[in-house]
């Protein structure tokens, strides 16, 4: 398994139960390989149907797990749930209120387990790869991402077992205010998506803007046609009006 596409940086979402969420950019891409020497990129429909990866979010130094964190609205939370309970008849017989629901929460959101999908490369050749192309994270920090590549075990206690894991490079969650912009979509986000992996693809406005100098360029040279100097001559004659010049009289006037 290696390492196609990493993100880099993000926006925060926060614990708003808003769903206005920004997500990792660039997405989280992996492929699957098969180390038997030079032909490390295997296909075909057996080949790793029996995998998938499972990610979650640690420090840098990869000392502590930042996947769960307390949710700081569970106290608001907690109380309004007690007052609607206490204020409705018959309501604290049927409900039962646990002051520590919803204490924790996850602090990554999205797509945490994937399966390989096959898929055309960049370069028209087939490879599987594990697709995550929806993940945010609540708060603002810098964080890597630990990826763990399982197999099932078929002939043992059809479990998965973990054969591999690798480590992403770090990047920074922003909070809104300080959040840059989100980047340009990559090649390889492009080719993904033409076959229908849903990633929210960027567009790219230098064409428009080739385009619209253009009709600019266009109508600028046009100003220098017959309705300009038609222009020119009206406002020629303006001028002579407004100094005075008497306007010639007609050769039939008595």
């Amino acid at each position: 398994m290696v390492v196609r596409q990493q993100p880099s940086r993000g926006r925060m979402c926060g614990f708003s139960v808003v769903k206005d969420r920004r997500m990792m950019d660039p997405p989280l891409i992996l492929q699957l390989v098969a180390n038997d020497g030079p032909n490390t990129h295997k296909t075909g429909p057996a080949f790793g149907q029996h995998t998938m990866v499972h990610i979650s979010l640690w420090s840098t130094d990869c000392k502590t797990d930042c996947s769960v964190v307390v949710n700081p609205r569970h106290k608001s939370q907690g109380s309004k749930l007690r007052e609607l309970v206490e204020m409705t008849p018959g309501l604290n017989k049927l409900v039962t209120f646990d002051p520590e629901a919803n204490r924790h929460c996850q602090t990554i959101l999205g797509t945490t387990s994937a399966t390989a999908v096959p898929l055309s490369d960049i370069d028209g050749s087939e490879g599987h790869f594990f697709i995550f192309p929806d993940l945010s994270v609540r708060i603002q920090g810098t964080y890597v991402i630990k990826c763990q590549l399982m197999e099932l075990d078929l002939e043992g206690s059809m479990s998965f077992n973990v054969t591999k894991t690798i480590i992403t490079q770090p990047f920074h969650m922003y909070p809104p205010k300080t959040f840059p912009r989100m980047l340009d979509s990559t090649d390889l986000s492009k080719c993904f998506a033409r076959q229908g992996v849903p990633f929210h693809i960027r567009r790219d406005y230098s064409d428009v803007k080739e385009v619209e100098e253009s009709k600019d360029g266009s109508n600028s040279s046009s100003s220098t046609g017959p309705s300009a100097s038609r222009r020119h001559l009206v406002s020629t004659a303006r001028h002579s009006s407004s100094q005075g010049t008497a306007p010639r009289a007609h050769p039939y006037a008595n």
